[in-house]
């Protein structure tokens, strides 16, 4: 069985794109709110689709689910970036992220090195589609868990 959240997933993954493609100013803030919410939606589709598909993907999301919850505030993948990014942009428009760019001119040539750093909390610092990378891979692993445990309970 297919998991709705896997095609949000891969929205996330189309999204990271687009964030890596040098946006800037406004194009660059709207790539980020579509990333961040994606990476949240995951979760939600989990928990309002897919979990109610039947019995046993309920048991089974539910579980894994627990086990995400019982270990708070680790992941900090989780508690740190997807949740907390997500709700201060939606319930703030505040973005704990930024961009930039360094031009170097040397005789005729011109070079830009496009930045886009997290500006403030947890993961200050680090560079914003790195983390998204690590991101879809903490979800890619959830949805692996539970696609195994289905497919178990299923054969």
């Amino acid at each position: 069985m297919t998991l709705a959240a896997r095609e949000v997933l891969e929205d996330c993954k189309f999204a990271l794109g687009r964030l890596s493609s040098n946006a800037q100013g406004r194009e660059w803030r709207v790539c980020w709110i579509n990333v961040v919410t994606l990476l949240r939606a995951v979760g939600h589709v989990l928990k309002n689709v897919d979990e109610k598909r039947d019995e046993e993907s309920r048991k089974i999301i539910q579980s894994v689910w627990s086990v995400v919850e019982s270990k708070k505030p680790q992941p900090a993948i989780f508690w740190e970036f997807i949740k907390k990014h997500r709700d201060e942009v939606l319930k703030t428009y505040k973005f704990q992220a930024g961009q930039g760019a360094l031009v170097s001119v040397d005789g005729a040539s011109t070079t830009v090195v496009y930045s886009y750093p997290i500006t403030s909390g947890f993961f200050s610092g680090r560079d914003q589609r790195g983390l998204v990378e690590e991101a879809v891979i903490w979800w890619e692993g959830v949805l692996q868990e539970i696609e195994e445990a289905l497919s178990q309970n299923s054969g």
